[in-house]
């Protein structure tokens, strides 16, 4: 699993520049497949990350059994009728549509996920997947 320490982070969005090269083969942050989210006031700052986590939400509500979860969830784009209903349930609204409304959910890169090797101070980490 990702593993975000909040206290680290830049909020230089080098995770989703890293996230979308990986998967789409150039940089596009705002389709990424995580997201960071900064709140800068006159008193504080805040920094939250919006990933993936392998609650299963998503292949609960499929109605088609299209997503399953091996241990992180992965879809199976020949029985997925592109409905919406796993981006409409995800808590951490992560799930995004390809251009044939086919949900992207992160796979973790296959256990060497880019946004943690991009990070330059270590906020994203990579813990493996929990039994």
């Amino acid at each position: 699993m990702l593993r975000f320490r909040p206290e680290l982070c830049l909020a230089c969005e080098a995770c989703q520049l890293a996230c979308t090269a990986r998967k789409l083969g150039h940089f596009a942050p705002g389709q990424a497949l995580m997201r960071i989210e900064a709140r800068f006031g006159a008193a504080d700052r805040s920094v939250e990350a919006f990933v993936c986590d392998h609650c299963g939400e998503c292949a609960r509500i499929c109605p088609e059994t299209a997503i399953t979860m091996r241990p992180g969830p992965r879809v199976d784009p020949d029985a997925c009728t592109a409905c919406g209903a796993c981006g409409a349930a995800c808590p951490q609204r992560v799930i995004l549509f390809d251009p044939a409304d086919k949900p992207r959910i992160c796979d973790d890169c296959a256990g060497q996920p880019a946004c943690a090797d991009w990070c330059p101070v270590g906020a994203l980490s990579w813990e493996g997947v929990e039994p």
